[in-house]
């Protein structure tokens, strides 16, 4: 939960944090304040210049926020204390720890039962609901439901997470969320719902070559697309202009072949993409579409060529992912079968493994 700071430093910071928050108040607010028994969530306004923002606990340094105006104080492992009153410090600073602004606020965490059960909060995102609620004494555990299915039991804890990227719930898809409060033996003491819908995966997504490595030229940065045309994801691509890249073709031309240097929209997408992702000089004679399927937060599109007399399936796929951070972001990957898979061009940028990790913008 802490991040380190020498303790000359450390305390140097707490004398001048007596002093800083009335001198250098101006421009910078707490937003909003969301009060849980272990856990504080804040959001803050933005300070021009800016390059970080530190965060005190009863002026105890606690974290440092470099992307982002809101952080959450206090974890599963290191809770806070329910009921109690701390003092939030929050400073914005420039680049060499100069400081730009401040502010400090007495906020007190919520009390560990509360009279009533009922619903505090639910956030959704694109694949996933939070919900969290009230606890009750006598509560033994809560039973977690979405649309009347069982999700999940917390016992002694007053959060569930509903959703995942690796099991995602639909996009723009209204569900009933219900928490039922039992005692062992499951007798029902309260219950609460609410129907919450999710967000969805629509904006610009850009991925930026961070490296000298750019398959000659052609891959120093791709930009996608994305939208949702009649409940499907739509997904563009920018070569010289906007192409679609999901679906590639429509429905009633997947199996039908096509020369490689076609004319048609979709034929220009295909060819623009294998010329920024292929390593070598070797062009497809031809090229269908075997395969385009999609789940909740993913599209597939397997395409068959041929060159030189021989044929291989290469297969792009686009997950998108809602980071730890609630950002946005899609992953794109090319893979081919047998020795073509050593001529497509994959991220070099340092911890993305080889998949296109496109930020939204």
């Amino acid at each position: 939960m802490c991040y380190s700071i020498p303790m000359k430093r450390q305390l140097v910071l707490v004398i001048v944090l007596l002093f800083v928050t009335s001198a250098l108040s101006s421009g910078l607010d707490l937003v909003s304040v969301d009060s849980y028994p272990t856990e504080l969530s804040i959001a803050w306004s933005n300070v021009e210049g800016a390059a970080f923002y530190d965060l005190y606990l009863d002026r105890v340094p606690v974290k440092r926020v470099r992307d982002g105006l809101s952080a959450t104080l206090g974890s599963e492992h290191a809770p806070l204390e329910a009921g109690r009153s701390y003092e939030v410090i929050i400073v914005a600073r420039r680049e060499g720890d100069v400081d730009l602004a401040s502010i400090a606020r007495s906020v007190a965490t919520a009390p560990r039962y509360a009279a009533e059960f009922g619903l505090v909060a639910t956030k959704a995102t694109a694949c996933s609901i939070e919900v969290t609620w009230t606890m009750i004494e006598g509560a033994d555990y809560y039973d977690v439901y979405l649309d009347q299915v069982a999700m999940g039991r917390v016992r002694d804890g007053w959060r569930a997470t509903i959703g995942s990227n690796d099991d995602p719930l639909s996009s723009h898809r209204q569900y009933e969320v219900m928490v039922v409060a039992r005692t062992r033996g499951d007798r029902e003491l309260a219950f609460a719902s609410a129907v919450v819908e999710t967000g969805g995966w629509e904006g610009h997504y850009r991925w930026v070559n961070q490296t000298k490595s750019t398959n000659k030229g052609k891959a120093t940065q791709l930009d996608f697309r994305v939208s949702t045309i009649d409940g499907e994801l739509r997904i563009e691509g920018l070569y010289d202009q906007w192409y679609d890249l999901f679906p590639l073709v429509e429905e009633s031309m997947i199996g039908h072949q096509f020369d490689y240097d076609g004319k048609s929209s979709f034929e220009s997408a295909y060819r623009n993409n294998v010329q920024t992702f292929n390593t070598t000089s070797i062009k497809p004679v031809w090229w269908k579409v075997v395969s385009s399927t999609s789940t909740a937060n993913s599209c597939t599109v397997d395409v068959r060529s041929r060159a030189r007399g021989i044929e291989v399936v290469t297969r792009s796929t686009y997950r998108f992912v809602v980071t730890d951070e609630g950002k946005r972001e899609l992953h794109f990957t090319t893979t081919a079968d047998g020795i073509a898979a050593l001529s497509i061009f994959r991220s070099p940028n340092k911890g993305e493994e080889g998949v296109f990790k496109a930020l939204m913008i």
